[in-house]
């Protein structure tokens, strides 16, 4: 895959600390479904010992297809309750928008009409419609392996540059530089909130989110203080 280094196509920096990456990234988890397909066109193949499948048909518009386990994508009308997805489309023909990391999963808690209630990595609930693809994850619980990398050389080997904490700056460079012992809100180097800031429109998604993180969390703190 080609590498951004963070950049766009005008080179202006659009996500910080990124770049230098010097492995290479073979394949991805990518599907870009625009009409029904007939998955018999696919062969499965591996490719550094990942799972993939490569149509057949060079008219077909799915040329490769890179998934975590060695299985086609399906529609979510099809999975049981309780089954765990993972690359999760947010409307037919969108592509893997949700749970698309390598230790993320989602689990299907019901169908509702033409939609199908999923429980997000993020413990949010909300509707998809059913007629959505995902791909089936694996049912064991996923456990991050343990693997420090052990010198700063590793990092910057996987294209991650070193953080400066803006307490650290100048107030020239950084709200939060130049001062010592001020409290203010954590703020983005752009004066944004970055810590409890909604940016959410309530109206937009009451229709699809069922409980949304905020939620969980004012249920978990009622909790605690009830205690």
């Amino acid at each position: 895959m080609r590498s951004s280094a963070g950049r766009n196509n005008t080179g202006s920096v659009t996500v910080r600390h990124l770049g230098g990456a010097r492995v290479t990234k073979t394949s991805a988890n990518y599907f870009n479904f625009k009409a029904d397909v007939d998955f018999s066109d696919f062969r499965a193949v591996n490719v550094d010992n990942q799972s993939s499948f490569v149509v057949m048909d060079s008219t077909s518009t799915f040329k490769f297809i890179t998934t975590k386990t060695a299985s086609l994508p399906s529609r979510l009308h099809t999975f049981r309750s309780g089954s765990f997805v993972c690359n999760v489309e947010a409307f037919p023909g969108s592509g893997p928008v949700y749970s698309r990391a390598k230790y993320s999963r989602a689990i299907v808690i019901r169908r509702l009409g033409t939609n199908t209630v999923v429980k997000l990595p993020s413990g949010e609930v909300r509707k998809f419609k059913a007629l959505c693809h995902a791909f089936p994850s694996i049912n064991e619980s996923y456990v991050r392996e343990h693997n420090p990398l052990g010198k700063a050389g590793a990092s910057r080997n996987l294209g991650i540059r070193p953080h400066v904490r803006g307490c650290a700056m100048n107030p020239v460079d950084h709200p939060h530089g130049g001062r010592t012992g001020d409290s203010r809100p954590s703020v983005s180097p752009w004066a944004k909130l970055t810590k409890g800031y909604r940016t959410r429109l309530k109206q937009k998604n009451k229709k699809i989110v069922y409980i949304s993180v905020q939620e969980l969390k004012n249920r978990i703190r009622n909790k605690l203080i009830s205690k």
